[in-house]
């Protein structure tokens, strides 16, 4: 669902996807995004995708994490 919008990005709250990694059934994924804020991501990806999708969010300790792009 979210790949139709890609086009459309940056866009307020979302600025573009990192990395995205489905599970082998394409039922559930992990996205990495770079966003404004986590309260922005969510009110983009709640105003693009709505009640179809559960989500959780949480921020990157960038220091720590490996593999960002930079």
């Amino acid at each position: 669902m979210v790949q139709k919008y890609f086009p459309h990005l940056p866009e307020d709250g979302g600025r573009r996807v990192v990395s995205i990694f489905p599970n082998e059934n394409m039922d559930q994924c992990t996205c990495i995004w770079e966003a404004d804020s986590i309260e922005m991501l969510n009110e983009f990806l709640k105003n693009k995708i709505g009640k179809i999708s559960r989500y959780s969010f949480y921020q990157v300790n960038e220091a720590n994490a490996i593999g960002l792009s930079t």
